[in-house]
């Protein structure tokens, strides 16, 4: 079966759109973004789409190619008074130091959970927020009432994005065991076991369906474009042996970005509590 992100987007709209009409003012974030890319355009236009429909406002800090880490930081302390969220898209150009900037976001409005200081909280277990991508898989598994309680789960891929801030939610899960591979070192025997595989690599159609066992649970968190057709990490024939598979695209990345800004109404809430 389809794990249909798209359907679960729209009730999430339905939440969003809520909880923004009971609010006393319109919710602002604020997208860094350095340079120009026609990929990231269209990720920023996503964004923008969904929150004019869910009533928040998206403002773009534009800042040039060649823009140095501290010009960078000096933007995000700049805007941080009108901001209820702040959001430095990525990927940076490579001569900017990444952790100082995200560093420079405060952590009361991190909402991407980027920062050292907001991962680490999150950790904790003492932020409102959930990393987007761990927060999408949640929402999605959770509205096809899918659990991941005495499941063996492999997570392919091990950066910041979707490896790491996956591995630091299942360890609230109750899983029965996690191994983490990158896609060099994966263990295919492993793999050929596990109840649940997550996958964040980037590597196009890299999982195929003789890697899998039958009726396992397939999380494709990857994306790649290939000729101009995005592609996740998992073999569309998977679908097959599968019991339940999040296609791409249609399946996290819509869920991710409504995660982003249920964060952005999370933290605005933890400033200012509702009045009773």
């Amino acid at each position: 079966m389809i794990l249909d992100g798209r359907k679960v987007a729209l009730l999430l709209d339905d939440d969003l759109t809520a909880h923004v009409k009971g609010l006393s003012h319109t919710p602002r974030l604020v997208i860094v973004y350095i340079g120009e890319s026609p990929v990231i355009d269209t990720y920023i236009g996503i964004k923008q789409k969904v929150a004019r429909k869910v009533g928040i406002h998206v403002h773009i800090e534009k800042l040039r190619e060649n823009s140095i880490t501290q010009e960078i930081i000096s933007t995000i302390k700049d805007i941080c008074k009108d901001a209820d969220g702040i959001v430095v898209q990525l990927p940076l150009p490579e001569h900017v130091d990444r952790e100082a900037v995200m560093s420079a976001i405060p952590l009361n409005k991190d909402c991407d959970v980027l920062s050292e200081k907001a991962f680490t909280s999150y950790i904790h277990g003492s932020s409102v927020c959930i990393p987007p991508v761990p927060g999408a898989i949640k929402a999605l598994l959770e509205a096809y009432s899918l659990s991941l309680e005495g499941k063996s789960v492999t997570v392919l891929g091990k950066g910041k994005l979707v490896g790491s801030a996956v591995m630091a939610w299942l360890s609230y899960e109750k899983c029965s065991s996690v191994m983490q591979f990158d896609k060099d070192t994966i263990d295919y025997n492993y793999v050929a076991t596990s109840d649940v595989i997550i996958s964040g690599t980037g590597d196009a159609w890299s999982v195929t369906p003789d890697m899998i066992k039958n009726d396992c649970i397939l999380i494709d968190a990857g994306t790649s474009v290939d000729k101009g057709v995005s592609k996740g990490d998992i073999h569309p024939g998977c679908m097959n042996k599968a019991r339940f598979m999040s296609p791409v695209p249609g399946g996290i990345g819509p869920v991710t970005v409504r995660i982003l800004f249920k964060n952005l109404l999370s933290l605005l809430n933890a400033r200012h509590p509702p009045q009773s």
